[in-house]
């Protein structure tokens, strides 16, 4: 950040406020800061950036399987409808395994995301109780349930076979 704000003509807090918050900066200390950043080939800390504004601007999905197109297909997706709100989108597969799914929440939850989702809506106790105490939106997808840990977005699949076979 030093070299921008050099290159630049500002100083590294100016520089700061112009990646955070580029309204506060005038459009010509912003323009030289676009320019220094292309010849300087910065990449801004997204850590320190998250740490600053208590946002990770990620969000983390677990799927059981990526080579499933319709799991595949919903991340696909979701990373594009979120890519235009500006956050990344960290996946794990689970392999419909509860152990692997309770160990990658606690792995992807230690990033601290700004929101997990979740296929399913079977987790092992220790999982669930991961999730709630994690303080963030958590999506489960696919199924329905009575008590979810957050959010439920999917269908009953047993009312979905009755409804085909009474078809």
């Amino acid at each position: 950040m030093a070299a921008v704000g050099r290159l630049a003509g500002v100083s590294q807090v100016t520089v700061s406020r112009a990646l955070s918050d580029p309204a506060k900066v005038s459009p010509e200390a912003l323009r030289r800061i676009r320019a220094a950043i292309e010849v300087t080939g910065f990449v801004p800390n997204a850590l320190a950036g998250a740490l600053a504004s208590r946002r990770s601007r990620l969000v983390t999905a677990l799927v059981p399987s990526i080579t499933n197109v319709v799991y595949s297909s919903m991340v696909q997706t979701f990373t594009r409808a979120l890519a235009g709100r500006d956050y990344q989108i960290l996946m794990s597969e689970t392999g419909f395994d509860p152990a692997v799914e309770e160990a990658a929440i606690a792995a992807h939850l230690s990033r601290r995301p700004d929101a997990i989702l979740l296929t399913g809506i079977h987790h092992t106790t220790q999982a669930r109780r991961m999730l709630l105490a994690a303080g963030i939106p958590v999506v489960e997808m696919w199924d329905i349930t009575d008590t979810p840990v957050d959010l439920c977005v999917g269908f009953s699949h047993g009312e979905a076979g009755r409804a085909m076979a009474e078809y």
